[in-house]
């Protein structure tokens, strides 16, 4: 399986500078993959693409031949935005999914939110989820021992872990996930870091990031972004030829020469 970006370039005025020039990059099932640069570099717009939340203003993006743009209903995929909260109101929404359960009670727990779940949802053998597989999933995420609490009541890291949960419940062929690591305690980037490589034996899976020590721990790959270029794209073994395999000292050395 391939998720390949052909040449995409995205502008959101006629007066604005592009967001990306002609960036294209390969990436396949079996590593993770991490798309890295400072902010403003297009980290976040080239997810989206990826994503197809947004749609390239030229360029393809294909997924086994398939372009996820004009055929995003067949495209499964589950991703998680930057920005992730639970908007209050009567009822909460979480802001930035765009799965079917858009809004919910602020008493309901994540076991009911699951429970409500289970029952929206048709697992790629045809059958529901069943509560074993719900507690693997709260348990891969680090919210088991927070089943029985009320969602409105989760911080800004446990509203973050449960879109991570969501984004990837059915088991979709794609997992794009920007800035994961914001807002999560320290303790829980190394089980993500885990999660994402069990993830990535069987489906491709991308995070986007400033910090070149979560592309240390976890990618096996990597794209790095400039003012909405490519300044490299490859394995990160390939990256760090000239640094004896030191991703930070390859990462410095290239941004020095980026300016």
């Amino acid at each position: 399986m391939t998720l390949s970006a052909r040449g995409i370039s995205k502008k959101y005025g006629k007066k604005m500078p592009e967001a990306l020039s002609g960036v294209s990059m390969e990436i396949t099932a079996g590593g993770v993959f991490a798309i890295v640069g400072p902010a403003k570099s297009g980290k976040s717009t080239i997810a989206e693409i990826l994503a197809a939340v947004e749609k390239p203003t030229s360029g393809e993006c294909l997924l086994d031949g398939m372009n996820i743009h004009k055929k995003h209903k067949k495209y499964h995929r589950g991703y998680v935005p930057q920005y992730v909260q639970l908007e209050e109101g009567k009822d909460r929404t979480l802001q930035g999914w765009g799965g079917d359960i858009k809004s919910f009670p602020p008493s309901w727990t994540l076991t009911r939110f699951i429970k409500e779940l289970s029952g929206a949802t048709t697992m790629e053998s045809g059958g529901r989820p069943d509560e074993a597989y719900a507690q693997k999933m709260m348990r891969m995420v680090g919210l088991e021992e927070d089943a029985n609490s009320a969602l409105a009541g989760f911080s800004v890291g446990m509203v973050k872990r449960f879109a991570i949960l969501i984004a990837s419940w059915c088991s979709p062929s794609v997992l794009i996930l920007d800035e994961p690591y914001n807002g999560l305690d320290p303790e829980f980037c190394d089980s993500l870091n885990s999660y994402l490589t069990e993830l990535a034996k069987t489906r491709i899976v991308i995070f986007s990031t400033e910090t070149i020590a979560h592309v240390e721990s976890t990618a096996t790959h990597l794209a790095v972004m400039n003012k909405g270029r490519l300044a490299f794209g490859g394995t990160v073994a390939e990256f760090t030829k000239d640094t004896e395999g030191d991703v930070r000292a390859a990462y410095n050395r290239l941004t020095m020469l980026m300016g």
